[in-house]
């Protein structure tokens, strides 16, 4: 299974967190620590609350694995003291002392690594690989499930085309999501950049771009890829290919204002020095002369 380098490595922690009566446990839950410095925001922590059908809520603590706000904690009071400085607003009294304790004393887990496999999906027509084990993506846009719930809608439709033979319709599965798998994988890594400033253009820019471009010109251009990647009508390939075709056309579109909004300045200053020209002195004349065929 190709894998890819972690140019962004980020570590979690659990934790149960209780909740009050009237919390609703059906919504999730998001908080960030404040950072005001530039440096600061490569130590962000983030905690994302999850609801389970105990009616609590999961707490999945993520931060980079040089952090030693919670690396180095040694005790629940520690914990809870760390907390209580980054997320103020968090309701840490609802959280038990042995919750903090147990926290404190958790292990450390990676998240997975971006990797697919291809383009073989299935072996001698009588098993075939589904969900994470063909597209291994960090869980930040909700695609990793959704694309193995997928990868079985898949499987179903081949089956049905095939007649319900297995080593046939398991060829055409792998067809099919092979190149799908490698396709998610390789869009999302992108956005998952080493620094703030290619994760800015690299993920960012394209966001603003797309916004703007899809509500001047709707007819031609589509959303963010994150939003064509939750059509159901569009596969993942085709969605990076209208993007590309979309990013294309969007260089184009901003040369071409740029070349025009240069031309219409240059014709702009050529129309004011051939009017200066007209009405200056004669002593001036030399120095317009010289100025207009710079320009």
């Amino acid at each position: 299974m190709p894998s890819h380098q972690d140019r962004r490595p980020i570590v979690y922690r659990v934790m149960a967190i209780p909740t009050a009566e009237d919390d609703r446990t059906d919504l999730n839950y998001s908080a960030r620590n404040d950072n005001a410095s530039w440096q600061a925001l490569l130590k962000d922590v983030i905690v994302e609350a999850l609801p389970n059908v105990e009616g609590s809520l999961l707490g999945v603590i993520l931060f980079r694995p040089t952090d030693d706000r919670i690396q180095g904690l040694k005790s629940g009071a520690e914990a809870k003291a760390v907390f209580q400085e980054l997320f103020p607003e968090w309701p840490t009294p609802l959280i038990p002392d042995e919750e903090w304790e147990a926290f404190a004393k958790r292990r450390t887990r990676e998240l997975p690594q971006f990797a697919f496999a291809g383009p073989q999906l299935s072996l001698d027509g009588k098993c075939c690989l589904l969900g994470d084990a063909i597209h291994s993506v960090k869980p930040f846009f909700g695609l990793g499930l959704n694309s193995g719930f997928e990868d079985i809608s898949v499987l179903d439709d081949c089956l049905e085309e095939t007649s319900s033979d297995p080593s046939r319709a398991l060829q055409l599965y792998s067809r099919r999501r092979a190149s799908q798998a490698r396709c998610l994988v390789e869009c999302q890594r992108r956005f998952d950049q080493p620094t703030d400033l290619r994760f800015a253009l690299a993920f960012v820019l394209p966001l603003v771009l797309d916004s703007i471009f899809s509500k001047i010109l709707p007819s031609v251009f589509a959303p963010s890829i994150l939003a064509l990647f939750q059509d159901g009508e569009l596969s993942f390939t085709a969605a990076r290919w209208r993007k590309r075709r979309d990013r294309a056309l969007q260089v184009l579109l901003i040369l071409g204002v740029f070349s025009l909004s240069v031309l219409a300045a240059r014709g702009t200053v050529r129309i004011v020095c051939h009017l200066l020209k007209r009405a200056a002195p004669h002593h001036a004349l030399a120095w317009l002369h010289l100025h207009h065929e710079m320009l």
